[in-house]
């Protein structure tokens, strides 16, 4: 019986005070690492922003070299539905039809959101 005594009366646990300080060391601990993943999540996606726009660059390069073109620009494509003509400032999708349809860009690459990306005929390049 004395036993079973000491196990009844043998109240081993936490306090309130204990469990109030993990909760607060856990809520510090998610206030600095949530912000730091937020920020890994932006650079990850502007440097898959900067890759695309060297592999859009380096297929117009490849075109205007193996077509023996001076640039890009008035670049037109009468293949794809509706046509496409390149022209100065005009918007990338343009550029990726193009490139697609002459085979200088993999048709169905991943390109992340060229919606604000442009053509520049002065360099060439888009932007």
């Amino acid at each position: 019986m004395k036993k079973m005594y000491n196990m009844i009366n043998n109240k081993k646990g936490f306090t309130l005070i204990e469990l109030i300080i993990v909760v607060a060391i856990i809520g510090i601990i998610a206030a600095v690492a949530i912000p730091k993943f937020g920020n890994v999540q932006a650079d990850a996606k502007n440097k898959a922003d900067a890759a695309t726009i060297k592999t859009i660059n380096n297929a117009i390069q490849l075109y205007t070299v193996q077509n023996n073109l001076s640039s890009f620009l008035g670049v037109s494509d009468k293949n794809t539905s509706p046509s496409y003509t390149i022209t100065d400032g005009c918007g990338v999708d343009t550029v990726i039809e193009v490139l697609e349809a002459r085979g200088a860009l993999q048709s169905g690459a991943h390109l992340n959101d060229p919606s604000g990306w442009t053509y520049n005929s002065t360099t060439n390049q888009v932007e």
